[in-house]
C-alpha cells in the first residue's frame, strides 16, 4: 500500500487467490493482476507475493497502466503507459536510494561483527 501511494493513485489493494481470465492480451502481466476501476481496487494475484521485487514490479506496472488509462490496461506499447511506466519507476528507484543513503548515514545499532572479531584477536 505504501508503494501505491507514494505512486499517487487512490486505489484499494486487494489479494486475490484467483483473477478472472484476462482478456488484456497485450498486457505482459494480465494474470498477475486485475483492476475494477468501477471500485478503483487492483486485485494483485497471490502467487505474485513472492518477493519485494515481484511486488513490486508487478503494482508498477498495474499502478502506470491505471494512471495511464484507467478504462484500458491492453497495451504495453502505448506511449502514455511507457512514459508513465518511467516516470513511476523513477519515484520507486529514488525512494530506494533514500532508504539505502538513509541506512548507510545511520549510526550502526551494533558494532559490526568484523570490528568486533579484530578487537577481540588482539
Amino acid at each position: 500500500e505504501r508503494l501505491v501511494s507514494m505512486l499517487g493513485v487512490d486505489l484499494d489493494l486487494r489479494i486475490a487467490e484467483g483473477l478472472p481470465e484476462s482478456a488484456l492480451r497485450g498486457n505482459a502481466f494480465r494474470n498477475s493482476y486485475a483492476y475494477d476501476p468501477s471500485q478503483k481496487a487492483l486485485h494483485l494475484h497471490l502467487k505474485r507475493l513472492g518477493s519485494f521485487g515481484d511486488v513490486a514490479l508487478v503494482l508498477l506496472h498495474a499502478v502506470s497502466h491505471v494512471k495511464a488509462n484507467a478504462d484500458d490496461l491492453s497495451d504495453d506499447t502505448s506511449p502514455a503507459f511507457t512514459a508513465e511506466f518511467h516516470r513511476n519507476f523513477r519515484v520507486v528507484t529514488n525512494e530506494l536510494a533514500l532508504v539505502e543513503v538513509g541506512d548507510a548515514l545511520a549510526p550502526p545499532s551494533s558494532p559490526p561483527k568484523i570490528a568486533a572479531a579484530a578487537a577481540s584477536s588482539r
